[in-house]
């Protein structure tokens, strides 16, 4: 029997996940934005941008103290419709998006109105994109290219929950290759080049350079995601192509790893190229917000690398400290993805608790 709750971020969230907000859906990413300016305070400024179609909200609240930004993606990969009909059982939201990253946007989206309405008001933003499992670039990216400023960033994108927040996450290098062939009859090879062959030999040099240990989380990885070629079983194929996934861990990998393919062939296309993420941990936000966590959630939180990339990148290229921290989530991206009840209400907390620190008295920047 599903569950019953009356915790507005809770209701929230399942009222997101209903959205089909997908990369194909623009419809219903613009609905969801739209839906989204409707839910904020009178008391806030909300501006709704586009870049190459995607649509972001920023919403402001002028206040005292530092400059913090509440960041939030709502867009999401593609999945069966059931995926958003949400459901609460045995204290898991289930639903696409439910813990990437609709339920901690909810929390955002009722905390950022709350504080509208506090006796001292925080100086805060909300940012809420459509680009985020697009690569950003046309969200997140592009409002930071635009001169979008704050002093802090707080993004709950992390993969552990509350206990973690990440220091480092890899750069990302998606690249084609490709070849070109000669066409001929199936059963005469030899009057033809076999295109999928020549992009094969490429793609065993190229893989010879990693030597990454798939053990490890922390090292540079190599994928072969897609291969394509070929339009009939009887033709020797003129045409191949593949896509490539890698993720490296410091930026002066990035020439080296370019430089390595480019000496085995010229046939690439850089699709996505972003550096990597690093946070020093000593940094007065980061430890404020330690603090945070220890008082709600319990213990030492711990810091840690993550292999994903998030948009915290597009923040820290800019010198802007990124809090990237999460709730407990598990199969993000598949079927029956669900997110932890009461971690949203803590993070609802730490958050709230956090946001007041910074409006002490003798909170320095």
């Amino acid at each position: 029997m599903e569950e019953k709750s009356f915790n507005p971020p809770l209701e929230l969230a399942r009222r997101l996940i209903e959205f089909e907000t997908t990369e194909a859906r623009l419809d219903e990413r613009e609905a969801i934005i739209e839906y989204c300016r409707g839910l904020m305070n009178p008391r806030a400024r909300v501006a709704v941008k586009r870049f190459k179609k995607n649509p972001l909200l920023l919403a402001s609240l002028k206040g005292t103290g530092p400059r913090i930004c509440f960041y939030a993606h709502l867009d999401v990969v593609g999945g069966a419709k059931k995926e958003f009909r949400p459901k609460v059982k045995n204290g898991r939201l289930y639903g696409r998006g439910s813990g990437d990253m609709k339920g901690p946007a909810a929390v955002m989206i009722e905390l950022f109105n709350e504080m509208a309405a506090w006796e001292q008001v925080p100086n805060v933003d909300l940012l809420l994109t459509t680009d985020e499992e697009n690569g950003g670039m046309n969200g997140a990216g592009a409002l930071l290219a635009k001169k979008y400023r704050c002093d802090v960033v707080v993004i709950p994108d992390n993969g552990m929950g509350l206990k973690e927040i990440v220091l480092a996450q890899k750069g990302v290098l998606e690249l084609r290759l490709w070849r070109k062939g000669k066409l001929a009859h199936g059963s005469r090879p030899k009057d033809g080049v076999n295109a999928i062959e020549l992009l094969w030999k490429d793609y065993e040099k190229i893989r010879k350079i990693f030597k990454a240990d798939r053990k490890k989380g922390w090292a540079t990885t190599f994928n072969l995601g897609q291969m394509h070629g070929g339009f009939y079983n009887n033709q020797v194929p003129s045409e191949a192509e593949m896509y490539l996934d890698i993720r490296y861990t410091e930026e002066r990998q990035r020439k080296r790893i370019l430089k390595h393919i480019s000496s085995i062939t010229n046939n690439v296309d850089v699709l996505l190229d972003f550096p990597p993420f690093t946070q020093d941990s000593d940094n007065v936000f980061v430890q404020q917000f330690k603090k945070s966590l220890e008082l709600h959630v319990g213990g030492k939180p711990e810091f840690y690398r993550e292999s994903g990339a998030s948009d915290a990148r597009f923040f820290s290229e800019h010198g802007i400290p990124a809090i990237v921290t999460g709730v407990h989530k598990k199969n993000i991206h598949a079927e029956n993805e669900w997110v932890s009840v009461h971690e949203l209400e803590v993070f609802y907390k730490v958050l709230k608790d956090f946001v007041g620190s910074l409006l002490q008295p003798g909170f320095g920047v």
